[in-house]
């Protein structure tokens, strides 16, 4: 489910965040992630986790465009329940 603030467009730094969009398409649609969102700009994806939950793995992913077009780094992401936290 794709929270009501990932439906517009977010300003930071100068920089137009467009929820779902990416001006480069080489790479394909940032896997899914649970109880998260992804947000692009250009060649960046960028991943939100949902209120409640705490972003496990990097944050900041790339389109490497000499690398077969495949999104840097490869890992996926885990949004993980705050209540989960030591476990």
């Amino acid at each position: 489910m794709v929270s009501s603030a990932a439906l517009y467009p977010v300003h930071v730094f100068n920089h137009l965040f467009l929820p779902g969009f990416s001006s480069d398409n080489s790479c394909g649609e940032f896997p899914e992630v649970s109880n998260g969102h992804i947000e692009y700009s250009g060649i960046y994806a960028f991943v939100k986790c949902d209120e409640g939950f705490e972003l496990k793995g990097d944050d900041t992913f790339k389109c490497d465009q000499h690398s077969n077009s495949k999104w840097n780094p490869e890992t996926i992401p885990l949004c993980q329940s705050r209540t989960n936290e030591g476990i």
